[in-house]
């Protein structure tokens, strides 16, 4: 980068768009109790099994589904309090990406869309005997188990979330969620746990505070006109297409 290049982007306050830090796009699935992700070389979902133990590195809220009218994948962008912070939601399809809709989860979003609440949970876990930063989302039933169990990044536990039991509600069968902590981190973990804190809360700051610009600043239907807000396909849908998000 010349120094021409520096001196622009300091002066216009420009500054690079950071990529989500995870490695790994994690989910759980309610029907199996298992953790799997989605191997973009071999383009097939990698079971971890039915437990995963990791370090809460920071939590937020997002949503997404199958729109099956028009069959393309729907994501909500991340926020803190969906209670009260918009979530704005983006239809994907054949590498095309639009908004299709913005607001509180509760009073515009939810029984509107065909969208799912999820839990979004930061976390370091090991994987293929290594520690790594890792996006793990959780919904559905299994939601409560993760509220009850009250748990928050400050506290340091380390977390076990592992298949329970089978539940039933008429015809819908489901494994509970079972949330288990210790304060004994191991130490491959907190060896790596203050850098990829920072690296995560570089990211999070600049794509949160991004969505506060815009949202104060440009009217809602030009929100994304510059993209900064969009997730990208990669870090939105790992696993897109017609499959259980």
């Amino acid at each position: 980068m010349s120094n021409l290049q520096d001196a622009i982007k300091t002066r216009q306050n420009i500054t690079e768009k950071i990529k989500n830090p995870a490695k790994y796009f994690l989910k759980w699935s309610n029907g199996s109790g298992e953790i799997s992700y989605y191997d973009k070389e071999t383009k097939e979902n990698v079971i971890l099994g039915n437990n995963i133990s990791f370090l809460l590195l920071d939590q937020l809220s997002t949503a997404r589904g199958w729109d099956t009218e028009t069959e393309s994948a729907i994501v909500g962008t991340e926020v803190r309090n969906p209670a009260f912070e918009p979530m704005a939601l983006r239809s994907y399809k054949e590498g095309n990406s639009k908004q299709i809709a913005k607001g509180i989860w509760k009073t515009k979003l939810k029984d509107q869309y065909p969208v799912d609440f999820y839990a979004s949970l930061y976390i370091i876990t090991i994987i293929n005997k290594k520690p790594v930063l890792a996006n793990l989302q959780i919904k559905g039933a299994c939601l409560s188990d993760l509220f009850e169990s009250k748990l928050r990044s400050v506290d340091n536990f380390y977390i076990n979330f592992k298949k329970g039991g089978q539940q039933k509600n008429g015809v819908a069968k489901w494994f509970s969620l079972a949330v288990s902590k210790t304060t004994e981190v191991p130490k491959i973990i907190e060896d790596v746990a203050v850098d990829y804190y920072n690296e995560l809360q570089d990211y999070l700051d600049q794509y949160l505070a991004k969505k506060e610009e815009k949202a104060e600043n440009y009217p809602v239907d030009q929100v994304f006109s510059n993209g900064l807000e969009e997730v990208t396909l990669d870090e939105a849908i790992p696993d897109f297409g017609g499959q259980e998000f």
